[in-house]
């Protein structure tokens, strides 16, 4: 099956932003003077050489040569090992990419940086930054080239790929266990394989991955409130400015005067205003959710007469469980005041009588196992159980253990809810800021609503995916949407070890939303943690078959980790993102950045504390739907919607739930007893992860 991006048949509705922004696209432009360039070949291989087929030299090489040697060695550097010619890139485009990425690499080689390629027909500049703890720091630009047509007129995307670290001593004075995947070695940076000997000891530096990082006891730096994006401007325009802008490469390459590319108005759209609006208790509308939950309360609250809280914590924790217990009850009085669970968000905070769990034993599961046993549960009460930890995360490996796996697996099990805390957030100064997070998560475990989407539909089915990779296993989550506002979900996860696992996940959501017999389905829409390849498109339309359903759907592509290649900038603004809902266009009706934040609009007053990148979003069906029944600017719509009910933090999440909640519930079923949640109605329709 042929898979086509059917997107030029969708209109898009332009939503022109305030004339106060100047939005500006980390993409510069060159062009190349001379388009006949030497090119050296031989049909031996050679130090430096680029293996092609030698088809791709007709019209340059013998005939003779081309039907003797299936491929032929080259490079655009001078060598005695090989023969010179010369190629007319006007009429051999395949050529621009690497001709100039070979004349970059020469340059910036000269100028004392270290280059490597990457994947993708770019080049990786590494500039040496000193050193950090016991480490020396690069910090790596990427050019990527993304135009051939023109070449007058190229364009090079100018990126910020982070920082690497390598040990100040070679690999000859130090000890470690952990493998690596890239060295330092005389001044270069190179690729190392497992099982591959790297070069003399005392000369290699290696690269510290996440292995090495904690193996060695590098300090991370994960603060949430550091405005990335910012830095990531100012690195990129710092290295523009001082090694790109004006500058003529190798006599041939010219890189314009001209700053980062300036967007036009055509390429600049804007979600509904409707899309930032969100309901809250009595029908309250506001676009921020403190505001909104202060004046309003919350959408909807269960009944919680017969809810009964149970604390479990170890001894050396006791001042955080009081403290903790004072502010659900009580409300928190440090900095401006913080009110309790009751008065926040109408929940009942009661303890049961036997109010807490103290874990003493070297083994905290273990002992927790017999205590539950013991405990004196009765029939009437739900009970809800907050789990005071020594990790801060739960959805990484960074900071995690086992212990947390198998708590939640545990009280799971009992169809018992819970929230894991960091007991040191607690005593924290910034635990103020936490709370309200803690408080609404709780919310929507028990089932209530802290706010919803102010957009209603029954006629689309929406369905997420999300991965988890552990080693060499892949873990799908899946989450089930039939309702615009985000009122409805079902969660469920699969170990994606055959095609057939979409299939199975498509197969339980359509099942579960005909079991509803008053809705009424007429279009699908999956939102993809990849780009779907043909034969998990054979798998959709298998199952569509099978229930004998003749919808159209369409797959949005949305990247997990953002978009750190393509960004763009409002240089009107001193923090220098763009207003949350913007959107920009980076190939025709197919592929966009969608900017996704708390600044809601040009002038609003309250602070931002978190700058998260943009998301790319590449739309794509399936070759059966003949005619435009999907509009782009709704769907793009419904993704900024969905990231609007994330429940685990009063805060703008930048991932719609459809993916983050399926990549949460990925990632505890890859670590749960037989890599499944357990079989009862809470693991699968209850927010329970939050």
């Amino acid at each position: 099956m042929n898979w086509v991006f059917a997107a030029k048949y969708f209109e898009v509705i332009v939503y022109k932003i305030s004339t106060m922004a100047n939005l500006i696209l980390n993409k510069i432009f060159f062009k190349i003077i001379n388009p006949l360039i030497p090119i050296w070949i031989s049909t031996e291989y050679f130090i430096g050489a680029h293996k092609k087929l030698s088809t791709r030299f007709d019209g340059v090489l013998d005939i003779s040569i081309i039907q003797e040697n299936e491929y032929v060695y080259y490079s655009f550097e001078p060598t005695q090992s090989a023969a010179q010619y010369s190629i007319n890139i006007l009429e051999k485009k395949y050529f621009i990419k690497p001709y100039v990425t070979s004349k970059f690499r020469v340059y910036f080689e000269s100028q004392e940086m270290m280059t490597i390629d990457d994947f993708i027909n770019g080049l990786q500049v590494w500039q040496k930054k000193g050193t950090k703890q016991t480490f020396r720091e690069y910090e790596k630009i990427s050019l990527r080239q993304v135009s051939v047509s023109n070449i007058s007129k190229l364009e090079l995307l100018v990126s910020f790929d982070g920082r690497s670290y390598t040990t100040l001593q070679p690999l000859s004075a130090v000890s470690i266990r952990s493998g690596f995947s890239k060295y330092v070695e005389n001044g270069q940076v190179k690729r190392h394989h497992a099982g591959e000997v790297v070069g003399a000891p005392e000369t290699v530096y290696p690269v510290l991955g996440y292995s090495l990082k904690k193996e060695l006891n590098f300090q991370f730096d994960n603060s949430p409130t550091k405005n990335t994006y910012l830095e990531y401007y100012q690195l990129i325009s710092a290295f523009f400015t001082t090694y790109l802008q004006g500058k003529l490469i190798a006599d041939n390459i010219q890189i314009y005067d001209d700053s980062f590319a300036k967007l036009s108005e055509n390429e600049i759209h804007k979600t509904k205003f409707v899309s930032n609006k969100l309901r809250f208790g009595n029908e309250g509308e506001d676009n921020n959710v403190p505001s909104g939950l202060k004046r309003y309360g919350p959408y909807a609250v269960p009944d919680t007469e017969n809810l009964r809280f149970i604390f479990i914590y170890k001894p050396r924790h006791s001042e955080s469980a009081k403290k903790l217990h004072t502010s659900l009850s009580l409300g928190l009085k440090e900095g401006s005041f913080s009110p309790g669970l009751k008065d926040y968000l109408k929940v009942n905070f009661k303890m049961a009588d036997q109010h807490r769990i103290v874990l003493e034993s070297d083994d905290p599961y273990e002992e927790l196992v017999g205590k539950l046993n013991e405990y004196p549960f009765q029939d009437s009460f739900k009970y809800f159980v907050i789990y005071l930890t020594d990790h801060t995360r739960f959805e990484s490996d960074e900071d995690n253990d086992e212990e947390y796996y198998k708590v939640k697996y545990l009280l799971l099990q009992k169809g018992i809810l819970s929230q894991f805390i960091y007991h040191a957030n607690i005593l924290g100064a910034s635990f103020r800021y936490h709370l309200p997070n803690i408080q609404v998560a709780i919310l929507a475990k028990l089932g209530g609503i802290p706010w919803k989407l102010d957009t209603f539909s029954t006629d689309k089915l929406i369905i997420g995916f999300g991965v988890k990779r552990t080693d060499n296993n892949v873990f799908l989550g899946n989450s089930l949407f039939f309702k615009e506002d985000g009122t409805f979900h079902k969660f469920e996860s699969f170990q994606n070890n055959s095609l057939n696992s979409i299939g199975d996940a498509l197969k339980a959501n359509i099942e579960t939303v005909l079991q509803q017999g008053e809705l009424n389905v007429s279009k699908l829409v999956i939102h993809y943690y990849k780009t779907l390849n043909d034969e998990e498109g054979e798998e959709i339309e298998r199952v569509l078959k099978f229930f004998n359903l003749n919808i159209p759907y369409v797959v949005l592509t949305i990247n997990d980790s953002r978009s750190k290649d393509y960004l763009f900038f409002d240089t009107m603004y001193d923090k220098i993102m763009p207003v949350s809902g913007t959107i920009i266009e980076l190939k025709y009706r197919s592929e966009y950045l969608l900017s996704n934040n708390m600044r809601h609009d040009e002038t609003q007053f309250y602070n931002i504390r978190q700058f998260p990148f943009p998301l790319k979003i590449k739309i794509n069906k399936s070759e059966n739907v003949l005619h435009d029944v999907f509009d782009i600017k709704q769907l793009l719509d419904q993704v900024y919607s969905f990231s609007r009910i994330y429940w685990k933090s009063i805060g703008q999440a930048s991932l719609p739930v459809t993916i983050s909640y399926s990549k949460i519930v990925a990632n505890l079923a890859a670590h749960f007893p037989d890599n499944k949640l357990p079989e009862n109605p809470v693991a699968h329709s209850n927010l329970w992860f939050l």
